[in-house]
């Protein structure tokens, strides 16, 4: 079953590159299902081994691909070069070096290498995301997918919850992955909200976050979502007094995405 999980994943590249191409609605729907699968784990995780340790102890337990990976590589290969510098590549190879270094010094030399790999595909994802993002309707359609990835997990909270779980994990392995994960994808949503966002999918994104920080019971998960809250909401108001008294457009991508909509329908 692994191997043929494996040809599965391995066809879906070239079909996927074929079926994106270069339209911007297929490039959109893309990063919709890029936000979507980052919520796909456990029982729904889309993944195959290409080396698994299952009685490792260490974080990572091999390597593995997934069709996040592949709709990730069909991006990069579909769009322009110039697309692909990503500014932020030195950032991550502060991380990476370290780690790569930290191989030749393992015992375990080849399991040191799953967590390399892992940053690879970090970056990889990373890149795709942000060579799309630069069009408002992908970052529209990243935010849905991320709100449709919440609201996967809260329905999956409060089944846990139904159950008498007193910290619930979702399909994570742990509540505070979970909580890592939930407030990464909500504090964006926040910040839509305040910004104009009037997509009731990310509102219900927004309520699902909430309903996941709440039962997965995490307190690092709440303190941090709470400052990182408070911190849009006060800077979303400096930023709308700031802009009082001027005649320039917020520039934002749910106005400019309004602006767009009404030149059409003219």
């Amino acid at each position: 079953m692994r191997y043929v999980a494996l040809l599965v994943i391995f066809i879906s590249l070239p079909i996927l590159i074929s079926l994106i191409g270069n339209d911007p609605k297929r490039r959109d729907k893309a990063v919709m299902a890029l936000g979507v699968l980052m919520f796909c784990t456990g029982p729904l995780d889309l993944s195959a081994a290409l080396l698994v340790w299952p009685m490792w102890q260490g974080l990572s337990k091999g390597i593995f691909v997934s069709l996040l990976d592949t709709i990730a590589v069909a991006l990069i290969f579909t769009r322009h070069k110039r697309l692909n510098k990503a500014h932020f590549l030195p950032l991550i190879a502060i991380f990476a070096v370290p780690t790569v270094l930290s191989v030749v010094f393992a015992p375990e030399k080849q399991a040191a290498m799953f967590l390399v790999v892992q940053i690879l595909q970090m970056a990889v994802f990373l890149v795709a995301l942000s060579g799309e993002l630069q069009r408002p309707m992908a970052l529209r359609n990243l935010l849905q997918g991320l709100a449709i990835g919440l609201m996967i997990q809260a329905g999956y909270v409060l089944w846990q919850k139904a159950g008498g779980a007193i910290q619930a994990a979702g399909t994570m392995p742990h509540q505070n992955i979970l909580g890592l994960i939930v407030e990464l994808a909500a504090l964006p949503l926040l910040a839509a909200v305040l910004e104009g966002e009037k997509s009731k999918l990310v509102y219900a994104g927004l309520i699902a976050g909430l309903i996941v920080i709440a039962g997965g019971g995490s307190r690092g998960t709440m303190l941090y979502f709470a400052i990182g809250a408070v911190s849009l909401i006060v800077l979303s108001i400096i930023r709308r007094v700031d802009l009082q008294g001027k005649d320039k457009p917020l520039g934002s991508p749910c106005r400019t995405i309004r602006q767009a909509k009404i030149r059409g329908q003219r």
